[in-house]
């Protein structure tokens, strides 16, 4: 069946990216932060947010693999001056 064979495609896409970041984790550095936004598909539409030096994509794939959405942007260390 055509559609199973982009389905498994797919999913060793999937798998490699998954290996190819745990092999290789964002390196550490003390001066850059990131903000990741674990956001949730309910009624709610819940968001969460780290801030963190490191990325752990373990956490990052199982939110995914719940059917959840991340979006990772690192922290500028200036402060938003924005008008309202």
């Amino acid at each position: 069946m055509v559609s199973g064979l982009g389905c498994m495609e797919q999913t060793q896409d999937n798998s490699r990216i998954h290996d190819a970041a745990m092999r290789h984790p964002l390196p550490s550095r003390n001066s850059r932060l990131f903000q990741i936004f674990y956001l949730v598909d309910n009624e709610d539409q819940s968001v969460e947010v780290v801030e963190t030096g490191e990325i752990d994509f373990e956490e990052v794939f199982q939110h995914l693999r719940l059917g959840g959405s991340v979006f990772i942007t690192p922290k500028n260390s200036q402060e938003c001056h924005c008008l309202p």
